[in-house]
C-alpha cells in the first residue's frame, strides 16, 4: 500500500470498529436519530393535547350555539310580546281593573320571558373546574322548555 492509501484507510476506517470519519458520522447519525425520536414523542404529546383542546372547544362552541339560538328565539317572542303589551297598555291605560284575565296573561308572559332571558344570561357558563356548569345546562333546559310552551300557545 502506498502512503496515501494507508492514510486514507486510517481516516475513513480508523483503527477499529466505528472509528475514523465513518465512525464519527455513524455516532452523529445515532445522536440525530435520538433527537428526532425525542422530538417525535414531543410532537405526539402536543398533537394529543391539541385533540383534547379541539374537543373542549367544540363542546363550548356547541353550547354557545345552543345559547345563541335559544336567546334569539326568545328575543323574537319577547319583542312580539312587548309590542302587544305596549298596545294593550295604550288601549287600557294604567287602571288594573280595566284588564281582563287574557290581558294579564299577555303581561305576565312578558315578565316570564324576561325572567327566563335573565336566568340564561346570569347562569355561569363554567364552574370552578373549568367545565360547563350545571347552572348553564339547567338554564338551557328551562329556556328550551319555556320556548316549547310558548310554541304551543301561539
Amino acid at each position: 500500500m502506498t502512503t496515501k492509501e494507508i492514510i486514507s484507510s486510517m481516516l475513513f476506517r480508523g483503527f477499529g470498529f466505528k472509528s475514523g470519519i465513518t465512525g464519527v458520522i455513524a455516532r452523529e447519525s445515532e445522536i440525530n436519530l435520538d433527537v428526532a425520536s425525542m422530538r417525535s414523542k414531543q410532537a405526539n404529546v402536543i398533537a394529543s393535547q391539541n385533540e383534547t383542546l379541539k374537543s373542549v372547544f367544540s363542546a363550548i362552541y356547541d353550547q354557545s350555539e345552543r345559547f345563541s339560538s335559544l336567546l334569539t328565539k326568545l328575543s323574537l317572542i319577547f319583542m312580539k310580546n312587548l309590542q302587544a303589551s305596549e298596545s294593550l297598555i295604550d288601549e287600557k291605560g294604567f287602571d288594573r281593573s280595566a284588564y281582563s284575565i287574557d290581558d294579564r296573561k299577555i303581561l305576565m308572559t312578558g315578565i316570564n320571558i324576561a325572567s327566563t332571558i335573565k336566568g340564561i344570561l346570569d347562569a355561569p357558563i363554567f364552574d370552578e373546574n373549568g367545565e360547563i356548569s350545571k347552572q348553564a345546562y339547567q338554564a338551557l333546559q328551562i329556556g328550551e322548555s319555556y320556548l316549547e310552551k310558548m310554541k304551543t300557545l301561539m
